[in-house]
């Protein structure tokens, strides 16, 4: 972890959600420079979720050491023709108002000790 990272973690704020919210976990795929484009492709493809359950969520969070790192609005959301059972979203990083409300926020919260899901669903 960066200097930066450890300030973030021990001094961030439990995120607040007052909508249906899908975090994706990205600890595997995620390193401290980044670019937005492989941030996205890391947030975006190849989950294990419902189909009938994201539809009515607009806002997805990739989280990397249970802190949000970007949010995602999506507009779609199709099977992956890669990964039988697998799906992944299209959309665009979220309005700069809600992003200024969650980017650093703690998600730690919502997972519990030892959980191997990589995927939450927050407020469904």
């Amino acid at each position: 972890m960066t200097l930066e990272d450890i300030v973030i973690k021990y001094q961030a704020k439990d995120a607040e959600f007052s909508e249906p919210v899908l975090l994706i976990n990205i600890n595997r795929l995620y390193h401290h420079d980044i670019s937005q484009q492989d941030l996205y492709e890391a947030t975006r493809k190849h989950w294990h979720v419902d189909l009938q359950r994201v539809w009515y969520i607009h806002l997805i969070c990739a989280v990397y050491a249970g802190i949000i790192r970007e949010v995602y609005t999506p507009t779609d959301w199709k099977s992956s023709t890669e990964f039988e059972g697998r799906s992944y979203f299209d959309g665009s990083i979220a309005p700069k108002d809600v992003r200024d409300n969650l980017i650093n926020r703690s998600v730690a919260k919502f997972w519990k000790q030892g959980s191997q899901n990589p995927i939450k669903y927050v407020n469904p």
